[in-house]
């Protein structure tokens, strides 16, 4: 008899611990739910301007966001360092790898939590298969023949291209992107505070080289081609030459990036060539190549063996932007920081 009122005084006493627990969790779930609630009603709508390249020419796309995006995409090395470098790993469902496989360490191990979607050609499907609502890429990504405005927005995906990815852009649009992607994302203090460590960085690189700002260094940027090379001119690459304390040999011409002759290269006669690095044996193939060419064993850079590799992610604007800025100088300067 005393085992059986036993057993029922358990059954009552567990009934009650599970009543309880189930009030206890009812309120955390209300409580969880209240602010989520708050943080959604902390969160100012963003409205942005994107331009897109559609049919070789320029257009204009206005995005509004009214929450933070949940599903993120990121079109390319750079443009995935950028989110990571803004604490957005959670925030990210997808990527593409460009094909530059030179890009910072700083992000390495939390870069593979993040689905490679395609090495470059991303399909349709793929996209959606992973219910995007935010793709971030070159406008280039965004032409009729890709991810056009019109798919974008029946699939309900928002557009950002980068301003620092336009071929007149400077450092300051790579610091404008961070802002605005931290008010899209609702980070912007962890944005404010990497563009302030960003213009500490640059501006330290700054007073380092001033006192040889009055004569530059003659720079030339060697992305790849053996009959003719293709060289960064203005935009971003152009811009962190000047910033260093360089002379781009090329900065006459108004395009982000172009075909020259080696004949001009020569005539031009630089004392620095900055090859842009893809990562692998890519800078070594060539340097190789460079150094080998009977055209250039006359020019500076060539004589005295001032060739330097940089990676290409960096200098078209990404995480390690502000420290490239940094190579660069040294480079260009090796005395001045030898001191």
């Amino acid at each position: 008899m005393k085992k059986i009122k036993l057993l029922c005084l358990s059954s009552v006493l567990i009934v009650s611990l599970s009543a309880f627990a189930g009030c206890s969790s009812s309120k955390e779930k209300v409580s969880n739910d209240k602010n989520t609630e708050a943080q959604s009603s902390t969160y100012k709508p963003v409205t942005i301007t994107v331009d897109l390249l559609r049919n070789g020419k320029g257009e204009k796309v206005t995005e509004t966001f009214k929450a933070p995006p949940k599903k993120a995409v990121a079109l390319g090395d750079e443009f995935t360092d950028i989110l990571l470098d803004l604490g957005l790993e959670k925030n990210i469902v997808g990527r593409t790898e460009n094909g530059c496989k030179a890009v910072r360490t700083t992000f390495n191990d939390v870069r593979k939590n993040v689905p490679v979607l395609a090495d470059k050609n991303l399909s349709q499907e793929k996209l959606l298969s992973v219910q995007p609502d935010f793709i971030i890429g070159w406008d280039s990504n965004f032409s009729d023949k890709k991810f056009g405005k019109e798919f974008c927005e029946k699939n309900g995906i928002s557009i950002y291209t980068p301003k620092f990815t336009g071929d007149h852009a400077t450092i300051q649009d790579l610091y404008t992107d961070y802002i605005t992607l931290g008010q899209i994302f609702n980070v912007s203090s962890k944005a404010e505070a990497r563009v302030k460590d960003m213009k500490a960085k640059v501006s330290k690189v700054q007073d380092k080289i001033k006192t040889v700002k009055n004569d530059p260094q003659k720079i030339f940027i060697y992305d790849s081609g053996e009959n003719a090379p293709f060289t960064g001119c203005q935009g971003l690459p152009g811009d962190l030459i000047k910033i260093a304390g360089g002379k781009n040999i090329f900065d006459d011409i108004d395009k982000g990036w172009a075909n020259v002759s080696w004949e001009e290269v020569v005539k031009r006669n630089p004392q620095v060539i900055i090859i842009m690095n893809y990562g692998t044996s890519d800078a070594e193939k060539k340097e190789k190549f460079l150094y080998s060419n009977p055209a250039l064993k006359d020019v500076e850079a060539i004589k005295n063996k001032r060739v330097y590799p940089i990676t290409l992610t960096d200098v078209e604007g990404s995480a390690g932007t502000a420290e490239v800025v940094n190579d660069l100088a040294k480079a260009f300067y090796p005395s001045v920081f030898n001191n």
